[in-house]
C-alpha cells in the first residue's frame, strides 16, 4: 500500500460519513496496521514501523467517531421511541374522549327522546282537552222522534229537541229520516227532508218541538219512532256548527 496515502489519511480531514462507512474505514486501517506490524516483525523495516505508529492515532480517532455516530443514532432511536409512545398515549386519550362523548350523546338522546315523548303526550292531552271543551256544549244537545200532546189527545208528530247545556243554541234545523231495517238487524236511513224554516234560538235548559211537515207524514202509512228518526243541525255559543246524525253521533259540520 502507498505510504503517501496513509499520510493523507493521518494529516488530512476525515469526511463526515455514516456509521457504516466510518466502521469500514476503521476496519481497513486496523487491517493495514496489523499487516504493517507483521511485515515489520518479519523484515525489520524501520519505515513501516514509523507508518504503523502514525496509523495508530488515526485508528483511534476513527473508532471514536464510530462510537459517537453509534451513540447519536441510539439517541435518535430513543427519541423516536419516546415520540411513538407519546403518540400512542395521545391516541388512547383521544379515543377515551371520543368514547366519553359518545356515552354523553347516548344519554342526551335518551333524555331528548323522553322529553319529546312527554311533549307529544302533553300536546295530545291539551288537544283532547280543547276538543272536549269545544264539544262540551254540543254534547248536551240531543233530538229524537216524538209527539206533542195537546190535552188528552196526541195530535202532532215531529222532533223533540233538548238543549241540556247552560248556553243557547242557534239556527236549529231538523231533518226526518225513514228507517229501512235489513234482515240482519241493522238499519239504514233515507233523508226525507224537514221544515225549511230554522229555529233562531233554543234557550239553555230548554226543550222544543218541531212538527213533521204534512208532505213527509203522508209518505208512509205509519208514522212513529219505529219508522222515523231525526237529525239535527245547529250552532253552539262559540259559533261552531254541529250535526247530530240519525244514529246519534256528533260531528262538526
Amino acid at each position: 500500500m502507498d505510504t503517501a496515502h496513509y499520510e493523507d489519511l493521518t494529516e488530512g480531514q476525515i469526511p463526515s460519513t455514516s456509521l457504516c462507512q466510518v466502521l469500514g474505514i476503521a476496519s481497513r486501517h486496523y487491517r493495514t496496521l496489523t499487516t504493517a506490524r507483521l511485515r515489520h516483525w518479519q523484515s525489520g523495516d524501520g519505515a513501516l514501523t514509523a507508518l504503523a505508529v502514525r496509523l495508530v492515532p488515526l485508528a483511534i480517532v476513527t473508532a471514536v467517531f464510530a462510537i459517537l455516530a453509534f451513540r447519536t443514532q441510539s439517541n435518535e432511536l430513543v427519541i423516536l421511541q419516546r415520540q411513538s409512545k407519546d403518540s400512542a398515549e395521545q391516541f388512547d386519550l383521544q379515543r377515551a374522549q371520543i368514547a366519553d362523548r359518545q356515552a354523553l350523546n347516548q344519554k342526551q338522546i335518551k333524555v331528548l327522546t323522553l322529553q319529546a315523548k312527554e311533549l307529544t303526550e302533553s300536546l295530545i292531552g291539551r288537544k283532547t282537552e280543547a276538543e272536549n271543551a269545544r264539544r262540551a256544549q254540543a254534547a248536551k244537545v240531543t233530538a229524537w222522534f216524538g209527539y206533542r200532546v195537546r190535552g188528552d189527545i196526541t195530535s202532532d208528530v215531529g222532533a223533540v229537541i233538548d238543549n241540556g247545556s247552560d248556553l243557547p243554541i242557534l239556527d236549529v234545523r231538523v231533518f226526518f229520516h225513514w228507517v229501512n231495517e235489513t234482515s240482519d238487524g241493522t238499519w239504514t236511513v233515507a233523508n226525507r227532508g224537514g221544515p225549511i224554516e230554522r229555529m233562531r234560538v233554543i234557550p239553555a235548559k230548554h226543550r222544543s218541538f218541531v212538527e213533521m211537515p204534512e208532505q213527509i207524514r203522508t209518505m208512509t202509512a205509519e208514522v212513529n219512532e219505529q219508522v222515523y228518526v231525526v237529525s239535527l243541525e245547529y250552532t253552539d255559543a262559540a259559533g261552531q256548527r254541529w250535526v247530530r246524525d240519525p244514529h246519534g253521533g256528533l260531528v262538526p259540520a
